[in-house]
């Protein structure tokens, strides 16, 4: 027997066995999630809760703006443009 005889059934073997462990993993994978509605109960929860504390923000951020006053400047200055101007006083 020449080893050339082997090929083909080596092939169909090596894609049996990758198409079994793909397939164990996502068979143990969906066994550790039993649960899976309550997961999704609990995830509504969650959202609603953040969409109700997203609301309350969004309302006290409306009435406390804090960059209201920066919004009136004429003129904004950075710290570099401080320092270059007090470089300039002392010159």
């Amino acid at each position: 027997m020449d080893s050339r005889d082997y090929v083909g059934i080596s092939y169909v073997v090596k894609w049996l066995v990758y198409v079994c462990i793909t397939g164990a993993f996502y068979w143990l994978n969906t066994l550790g999630e039993p649960s899976s509605k309550s997961a999704e109960n609990e995830e509504k929860i969650y959202t609603m809760q953040s969409n109700n504390r997203r609301s309350e923000k969004q309302a006290t951020v409306e009435t406390t703006d804090v960059f209201d006053s920066i919004r009136k400047k004429g003129r904004l200055r950075s710290r570099a443009d401080v320092q270059m101007a007090e470089q300039k006083r002392n010159k």
